[in-house]
């Protein structure tokens, strides 16, 4: 199988955050045998440099503004010239033009990353361009379950189709057991290299060796709620006047809030540090990390001191308590509020032992649910996902482990929404119409009669089997999941049915030949990548004369038509070339395949679903029921023009009795 091209954009620029870290952290773990990964930047700088000198191939596209089209046509031809596969672009601006450029180029997957909180970072004008191209977008990757509840809340999308993917730290470059770094922090003794370390980094930013060190690792700007903490920290260094307060980071309110420091009197305990790349060395040295911030979507730099082995204070908002567990890895706080804010870091600075047993347990926590392993590993499934869905079905030919890929990932669907659908169809009153109609048509072409063996492919959740099984046949169902099987059985144990369930592949029928006297197959095939082999097992379990019936749906009728149409400009709007849960087959295509499986066409119906309860003031869903009031009184002499086609066909003399590779006793 060729490897699966993978493009993360991002804005770029000079201004290293979390959300720049998180990337990094994660290209770098995606499986190279699997995915050819590439970084691409809007603008070049300084993180452009830090994801080279992370190993990472990078494009920078030289976007001059938000108005340059012509850098949108730039990314729009190296996306095609490169053959994206997979474009994953992260934070708002790259959001935004990248996904338009996937949609020029034809991309067959795009995805966003969404680092903030949509609810205080976006205005009105930038939901409503995520909402637009939200509908072109296959997922949406959220750094924190509290970010999947504001794009929720806020962009009104469906849950399905965003994903939780926390962020993560790198434990390599933040581990306290290195020779860098020091380990007295986490209840071990500090060798004299360490210590001496530790001092040279506090000379070198002009504290004392004695001094207490509380960092703070943000950009300096309105999210991260610096104007708050600042009158927080003059009350706290009223009690411990040896505390420093370290500011690791740059940003647009840098001089607002030097001045504020100057006239809150303070200037001698609070440091401005800049931008740093040595965050694990001042973390080394802090008694705990404190994280004021009015909004976060998880923190990055909490996970960075949570890995040192730091307990945290941090404000109860958003993301954070999914990390901090109060009163265990650390302690929360309400944002903004001043004296909740000192009265916490002073609980911590009064208890030094309880902050170091905090922080030995926040270590675990981080490296165990926040890694950048586990964040690669888990973004991984959601692109394979997608590679099942609409990369796989586009090419022209598709190797043995693609198509096993393939099926896997449909089963999987289907299994995981088995429920979901179940109950769907039980409370939608159209849906349970047409759910008779089908059952109907097959019960009028199977006749099933007392002492029968009859086999359901496809059993589902087991709507038929209460149907056969009451005229006295001897009902085998299966499927391929276990949680359809399983409400299969709930049914028949509730409704008192009789019958056998197993789980099985249709490919592959664990049955003997000759084994069934009559089997139905009932809007399976459409979902089964190799349905021919299917067709060919079931003629194998026939016994000669059996009767099989098969039920897909018609796009040669006139409602099957507009479906057809429909579902091509889903495929024109999303990118792909072929859906493959929905691979509807004609008249002509069923009854040649049946043949060829050695099964004869006897008869058929075209079953239409247009109750006579439905109707509607639109035009075009009156033109559909006049067409369906016509198609309910031809359709026993015009078969097929329902939306669903029923096929009954018999085993003749051609059909082939060869054992099958996973056959035995039903």
């Amino acid at each position: 199988m060729r490897k699966i091209n993978l493009f993360y954009l991002i804005d770029g620029g000079h201004n290293w955050g979390g959300a720049e870290s998180n990337l990094l952290s994660v290209a770098k773990r995606i499986n190279r045998e699997r995915y050819n990964v590439e970084i691409g930047c809007l603008t070049g700088g300084r993180v452009a440099e830090i994801f080279r000198g992370g190993g990472l191939t990078v494009t920078v596209i030289n976007m001059k503004n938000k108005w340059d089209v012509v850098a949108v046509i730039r990314l729009v031809q190296l996306l095609k010239e490169e053959k994206i596969d997979i474009l994953h672009t992260c934070l708002y601006p790259s959001n935004t033009f990248g996904r338009i450029a996937a949609i020029l180029a034809r991309t067959p997957v795009s995805l966003a990353w969404e680092q903030g909180m949509p609810s205080y970072f976006k205005t009105p004008r930038h939901v409503q361009v995520d909402r637009v191209l939200n509908k072109f977008t296959d997922a949406i990757v959220a750094a924190s379950s509290a970010v999947k509840h504001s794009i929720v809340e806020v962009e009104g999308i469906g849950e399905s189709k965003i994903q939780v993917v926390h962020n993560c730290v790198e434990p390599p470059a933040f581990d306290p057991s290195s020779d860098a770094i020091a380990t007295a922090s986490v209840g071990a003794s500090a060798s004299a290299d360490n210590v001496h370390l530790q001092s040279d980094l506090k000379l070198e930013l002009g504290l004392r060796p004695e001094d207490r060190v509380l960092p703070y690792v943000a950009s300096l700007g309105p999210p991260k709620g610096h104007g708050g903490f600042l009158p927080a920290i003059r009350e706290v260094v009223k009690i411990f006047p040896d505390v420093k307060f370290l500011f690791v980071g740059e940003g647009p309110l840098r001089q607002e809030i030097e001045k504020d420091v100057e006239r809150l009197g303070i200037k001698e305990n609070v440091l401005m540090c800049g931008f740093r790349r040595d965050v694990a060395e001042i973390l080394s040295i802090a008694e705990f990390y404190v994280h004021p911030t009015i909004t976060e979507a998880l923190g990055i730099a909490i996970l960075e001191a949570m890995v040192m082995g730091k307990a945290v204070v941090a404000s109860r908002v958003d993301g954070i308590p999914e990390v901090v567990v109060e009163g265990e890895t650390g302690l929360l706080f309400p944002p903004q509020d001043t004296e909740a804010t000192s009265r916490a870091i002073i609980e911590l600075l009064q208890s030094p032992s309880r902050a170091r047993e905090m922080g030995k347990k926040g270590r675990p926590r981080a490296l165990n649910y926040f890694s950048a392993e586990r964040s690669a590993r888990e973004l991984e499934k959601i692109y394979e996902q997608f590679i099942v869905a609409k990369i796989l079905p586009r090419e022209g030919h598709q190797d043995e482990e693609s198509q096993k890929l393939l099926s896997h990932g449909i089963k999987e669907l289907f299994n995981c929404s088995a429920k979901g659908r179940d109950s769907t169809l039980a409370s939608n009153p159209f849906w349970a119409y047409e759910d008779k109609v089908r059952q109907r048509a097959v019960f009028e072409l199977l006749r099933p009669a007392p002492g029968e063996r009859i086999l359901e492919v496809g059993c589902g959740s087991g709507r038929d089997m209460i149907l056969f099984s009451s005229k006295g046949a001897r009902y085998v169902g299966l499927d391929y999941g276990y949680g359809i099987v399983g409400i299969a059985k709930e049914r028949l144990v509730k409704e008192k049915g009789m019958g056998t369930l197993t789980v099985a592949d249709a490919t592959k029928l664990p049955f003997k030949n000759c084994s069934f006297d009559k089997v139905s197959c009932s809007e399976v095939l459409e979902h089964i990548p190799e349905y021919t082999k299917a067709l060919k097992e079931i003629n194998r379990v026939l016994k000669p004369g059996g009767k099989a019936t098969f039920t897909v749906p018609n796009r040669h009728s006139f409602k099957g038509l507009a479906r057809w149409y429909r579902s091509l400009i889903y495929r024109v709007f999303n990118r792909c070339d072929l859906h493959p849960y929905d691979e509807w087959k004609t008249r002509r295509e069923l009854e040649v395949a049946l043949k060829e499986s050695g099964l004869e066409v006897q008869e058929e119906i075209g079953a239409n679903f247009t109750p006579e309860f439905f109707s509607s003031p639109s035009l075009c869903q009156r033109l559909t029921g006049v067409v369906g009031f016509v198609e309910e009184r031809i359709r026993w002499r015009l078969p097929g023009w329902g939306n669903t086609l029923a096929m009954m066909a018999v085993k003749g003399p051609l059909g082939k009795t060869n054992k099958g590779t996973g056959e035995k006793d039903a």
